[in-house]
């Protein structure tokens, strides 16, 4: 018996899906410093999807990516390590993320409409994606995601 709390329709309209902007010159070591608010009636019903393109020409490409059950994933630094598009893991690609989760309360329509949402800033819990460019001085070391 799973619950969704994912709107139908286009994810990135309605608040489903969040897109950084390019990073542009950095194709070897990108940093995002994206603040992410992801909102889970149940945690333990909810995944939480990574996808990294490349940007071309054209349009772009899916480069690397990892889907991961956010009731796996556990509070502070963490290396999410991405899988290529065909699946299997990529043997440096992975994202270096800090996973905060808070439990607040309301309705899903609240907290996904676009001004409330920026109003009341409700979630289940935030991810911070970021790339890993080396533990910073003051950061403890980490330990591995469990996936």
């Amino acid at each position: 018996n799973f619950r969704c709390v994912v709107p139908e329709g286009d994810p990135f309209s309605n608040g489903a899906a969040h897109q950084t902007a390019p990073v542009e010159k950095d194709g070897l070591h990108p940093r995002w410093d994206t603040h992410v608010d992801c909102v889970a009636g149940e945690e333990e019903d909810a995944l939480l999807a990574f996808h990294v393109y490349e940007k071309t020409r054209t349009g772009s490409d899916l480069i690397a990516y990892e889907i991961l059950p956010m009731h796996a994933m556990r509070t502070g630094y963490r290396m999410i390590r991405l899988r290529s598009p065909t699946g299997s893991r990529l043997q440096f690609g992975a994202l270096f993320v800090n996973i905060k989760k808070e439990a607040r309360t309301g309705a899903l329509g609240t907290l996904l409409d676009g001004p409330a949402k920026k109003a009341n800033k409700r979630c289940k819990s935030s991810i911070v994606p970021r790339p890993f460019d080396g533990p910073q001085a003051d950061e403890k070391p980490l330990e591995p995601l469990e996936a």
